[in-house]
């Protein structure tokens, strides 16, 4: 079984300082990735450190990509995720999770958001530094 191990997201600190309470965010880090030649993906995920406030999350979801080279300036985003992995307050750190993603909802390419929920009570100081790849096989 061959396969490929694309560098998602190297090493990055990501500061959601300036989200108003209870406000979420979400950026897409990655996309248009294509996957067509494989069968299997697994986003392994590693948060290195966080300050998340009170009930504060953070998110990281991956999302089918329908993009197309006829309409390269349209995005066709799926609005339901195929997978989602949030932190909370409570997770230990190093944390790494990884996301089986169902062969059968894949399509052609995939696109990774990161986003975060700021604690409800205040806006605080809030980040994280998180890696991601993508494992794909075939």
């Amino acid at each position: 079984m061959s396969g490929q191990i694309i560098r998602v997201v190297p090493f990055t600190n990501y500061d959601w300082e300036h989200v108003a309470a209870g406000q979420e965010v979400t950026t897409f880090v990655a996309k248009h990735i294509d996957v067509s030649q494989f069968r299997h993906a697994t986003l392994a995920i590693r948060v290195h450190s966080y300050n998340i406030p009170g009930d504060g999350t953070v998110h990281v979801q991956v999302v089918p990509d329908g993009s197309t080279l006829e309409d390269p300036t349209a995005e066709f985003f799926d609005t339901n995720a195929l997978q989602t992995v949030d932190i909370v307050a409570g997770d230990t750190t190093p944390f790494y999770r990884t996301l089986e993603l169902t062969a059968g909802r894949i399509g052609s390419m995939v696109s990774v958001a990161i986003g975060a929920t700021m604690d409800s009570s205040q806006s605080q100081a809030m980040d994280a530094k998180i890696s991601v790849d993508l494992v794909l096989k075939d």
